[in-house]
């Protein structure tokens, strides 16, 4: 009768408990794509869903290089963030710099104002909206918290 090795058996646990180290580390191999912004204003601070404005406005500090490079962002995304959960996507209608060296991203207000409107049920609410930016093969992605209004008709009194 052969005697079996249990050399392979020792190596494949070996290998197991390799893999089940070095996953933790994998996964923070993939969020490092993604650079995080700290500094990100989306004005209005208070946004009336009935209102008839052009714009909504963000002004992004980018961390560096970014910041003194001045790329041109090759896409901008809007999207709400309900808890863990993006919906939506808003492309950007215009880019630009300030003159303190900030990104300026202009989005459709009718797309925003219809995107809180179909997911957010009570008003007025504190709606959390992230930025994606991706620019020189990388992702920035930050989020700013505004208000959200829809006020109803106005009581004319007794007349």
């Amino acid at each position: 009768m052969k005697k079996m090795s249990s050399i392979p058996a020792i190596a494949a646990v070996c290998m197991m408990a390799l893999s089940f180290m070095l996953a933790p580390l994998y996964s923070f191999a993939a969020d490092i794509d993604t650079i995080p912004l700290t500094d990100v204003k989306i004005t209005p601070s208070t946004l009336n869903l009935k209102s008839r404005g052009t714009f909504i406005t963000s002004h992004i500090a980018l961390p560096d290089p970014y910041a003194t490079e001045l790329p041109q962002p090759d896409d901008v995304t809007l999207r709400l963030l309900i808890g863990d959960n993006e919906t939506g996507e808003i492309g950007a209608l215009r880019t630009g710099w300030d003159l303190l060296g900030r990104l300026v991203v202009k989005f459709s207000r009718s797309e925003v104002q219809e995107l809180i409107a179909e997911n957010i049920d009570k008003f007025p609410a504190i709606v959390t909206l992230s930025l994606t930016i991706d620019v020189d093969n990388e992702t920035l992605a930050g989020t700013d918290d505004i208000r959200a209004i829809k006020p109803g008709k106005k009581s004319r009194g007794n007349k």
